[in-house]
């Protein structure tokens, strides 16, 4: 195995970064199915950087989340996951077993966010726990190596690695404004999702948290920041490029089980269109 070389992530997130503020919409692969095969599959295609998400998935356990990131890491791409909450001890989970960046889930407030940066971040950043066996670490094989500290990980996590806020309850909208003062935090996440269900505890139907997510993710771009988005390839949302940029997506992702739904779809469309050929075919065959 080769070593995990920080310099390198350091530099493809910042590629990343400085693509999404150019306009180029670099597109990322979400990962909700357990497969290493399905991720090897995707890495063949010019994707331009990977999350798990583990909240609402089969992907549970840090032996589950290093085996799926060691099938991306080939692929050179920034590589991020979504941890079940906001809980420190989930999240230094995620990153011991090698992420390069992690979603924080239901972000409510700015104080909350300085919280959960000081539980990620070493000192003198941070008060997170430091442990040179991490697979993050490279299995203890650098850090103390000859009685030097060679690693270049604390660094790394302290002023590189990304954490996105995911803005999903009303908490969060409400308190956006004093969010996104809070410096160090540059890609947001809008979870759609949890928004559907959270107006409509308030009364609010769809349309309503469409046009709140429209005019909060307004609010995160015209605030300097970017943010990552899902392109649903479901027919009912419409043109997806039209989508991306009503909401502002400088960095749009696509799922693996929507991919696969979606290209189901297509096959038994393209069998539909089939049969009549076929029939005529075997028709026609019949002496």
């Amino acid at each position: 195995m080769r070593s995990r070389d920080y310099k390198v992530a350091a530099q493809q997130i910042k590629t990343l970064i400085s693509r999404a503020r150019d306009g180029m919409a670099p597109m990322g692969f979400n990962v909700v199915l357990p497969s290493p095969e399905i991720i090897e599959i995707a890495m063949l295609f010019p994707f331009e950087w990977l999350s798990l998400d583990l909240e609402h998935t089969l992907i549970q356990g840090s032996r589950n989340v290093a085996s799926l990131l060691r099938a991306a890491e080939p692929a050179g791409v920034p590589m991020f996951v979504k941890p079940n909450s906001s809980d420190p001890l989930l999240i230094r989970d995620a990153m011991d077993a090698g992420a390069h960046g992690v979603l924080l889930p239901f972000t409510g407030s700015a104080q909350e966010l300085r919280d959960l940066e000081q539980a990620c971040k070493f000192a003198p950043e941070g008060n997170r726990g430091f442990c040179p066996v991490a697979r993050s670490m490279n299995y203890a094989t650098e850090f103390y190596r000859d009685g030097r500290k060679e690693s270049d990980y604390p660094k790394f996590v302290n002023e590189d690695m990304l954490f996105i806020p995911l803005i999903e309850s009303l908490d969060g909208v409400e308190n956006i404004d004093e969010i996104l003062e809070v410096p160090g935090f540059d890609v947001f996440h809008v979870g759609m999702g949890d928004l559907i269900f959270a107006v409509a505890e308030e009364g609010q139907n769809f349309d309503y948290m469409l046009r709140l997510a429209s005019s909060l993710c307004k609010k995160i771009h015209d605030a300097g920041k970017l943010l990552i988005g899902n392109v649903d390839l479901r027919d009912p949302l419409g043109d997806t490029a039209e989508f991306a940029a009503a909401y502002h997506c400088h960095m749009p992702y696509v799922t693996d089980s929507a991919l696969l739904a979606y290209a189901c779809k297509q096959s038994m469309q393209v069998q539909k269109d089939l049969q009549p050929k076929l029939k005529e075919l075997f028709s026609a065959m019949k002496p």
